[in-house]
């Protein structure tokens, strides 16, 4: 019943209250295929049920003498290509090195270069947009600086739908979205998931548009005109959300919410003075000193590590090579859990260790096989933005 209730505890009610947010991130690109194959399986729906038997059959367009109607375009394509060649390449490079194409490649050394071409085709695709746009206005009368014609309205029978301020927020959360994927560890998580819900809350607003707009010509089906909808207001709640957003992913990933705990929940431990003469030193040792260990542990080191605010108090620690040491991890945040965990080369790298994860506050000494000489990284695997750097020499 203990190991079932420690199991219940430590492993799923803390992955709920801390979740294990690179998991989780890992799994942004599966909800957004799913919810763009529902959605388009509800487009495709509609347009089954729609059709003449609810528009009284086809109406084929004509466009009224002096009205200008430009054609369709790829342009929109061209773009949406280009940046989903660039959202790859960003992606790429924050992959595991275990990640590998084309045998024995690993993805995240090719994801600059996917990001260039990224950046490549965006430009192409831009010049390409730009110079349609410009054969399109040169096919319009009244070239020059001819002033703006003035008239109350479109013609009887022509749709013109209003202003939108939808493509500027989209831009917004666009920007965000990105600026998550470029940045690394919480702050990065943070603001991808700001930007995913700022996208969230365009594509609602962009939907209740397209439906006003369906329904009025539906409406026109009866009446014989299409009126326009009512010109919009700017979009200062929006813009407001966003910026609350913004700032609370910030202030989140930079550690700034939720408040910490104050003082360190567990005190720090005591040495025993050398030469065994019955006294122990009262002086603690600090974080990340390596001190000798008691007799029967293995090894002759014990690295003193603290987790408090779902941080280290220190990001570099050093042991000696090819001998066994020990970690002594304080966890001073209350209900939290944490672990240690050794990687080698950098925090995406192969786990050479993986010690027990436990809840604040308490404290767990882990028993670390010899290392050879190198670079690695512990981290915690709850919290992977928990990342400091082990010499072994």
């Amino acid at each position: 019943m203990t190991d079932i209730w420690n199991t219940l505890i430590n492993d799923y009610l803390g992955r709920l209250v801390s979740p294990d947010w690179g998991a989780l991130i890992a799994l942004i690109p599966l909800g957004i295929l799913a919810i763009v194959g529902i959605y388009l399986l509800w487009v495709i729906r509609r347009f089954a049920v729609a059709g003449p038997k609810t528009r009284g059959g086809p109406i084929t367009p004509r466009t009224p003498a002096g009205v200008h109607m430009p054609g369709p375009s790829l342009s929109p394509f061209l773009m949406a290509g280009a940046a989903s060649v660039l959202f790859l390449g960003l992606a790429s490079m924050n992959v595991p090195d275990t990640v590998m194409i084309v045998g024995a490649v690993p993805l995240n050394q090719v994801g600059p270069y996917i990001l260039g071409l990224g950046a490549v085709l965006t430009v192409g695709a831009g010049l390409y947009w730009g110079r349609e746009s410009m054969r399109d206005y040169d096919r319009t009368d009244g070239r020059g600086l001819a002033p703006s014609p003035e008239h109350a309205g479109p013609p009887a029978g022509v749709h013109v739908p209003g202003p939108s301020f939808r493509p500027l927020l989209i831009a917004v959360a666009s920007a965000v979205l990105f600026l998550g994927l470029a940045l690394t560890r919480q702050l990065g998580a943070s603001l991808l998931i700001a930007g995913l819900i700022m996208f969230v809350i365009v594509g609602i607003e962009w939907l209740r548009d397209a439906v006003v707009e369906y329904r009025l010509t539906v409406k026109a089906d009866a009446t014989g005109h299409l009126e326009n909808p009512p010109a919009p207001r700017f979009p200062w709640i929006t813009l407001s959300v966003f910026a609350i957003l913004a700032i609370g992913a910030i202030l989140i990933g930079t550690g700034a919410l939720p408040p910490g705990s104050g003082a360190s929940g567990g005190a720090p431990a005591a040495t025993t003075a050398p030469g065994g003469g019955g006294g122990a030193s009262t002086a603690p040792a600090p974080s990340g000193a390596a001190s000798a260990a008691p007799s029967g542990q293995p090894g002759g080191v014990v690295l003193k590590l603290a987790a408090q605010n779902i941080a280290w108090d220190v990001t570099t620690l050093e042991a000696p090579a090819d001998q066994a040491f020990q970690i002594e991890l304080a966890n001073n945040d209350a209900g939290i859990p944490h672990n240690v965990a050794i990687h080698k080369g950098s925090a995406t790298g192969e786990v050479v260790f993986q010690g027990e994860i436990f809840s604040g506050v308490g404290t767990r000494t882990y028993d670390i096989p010899a290392l050879p000489a190198g670079t690695y990284a512990f981290v915690c695997t709850v919290h992977p933005n928990m990342v400091g750097v082990l010499t072994i020499k």
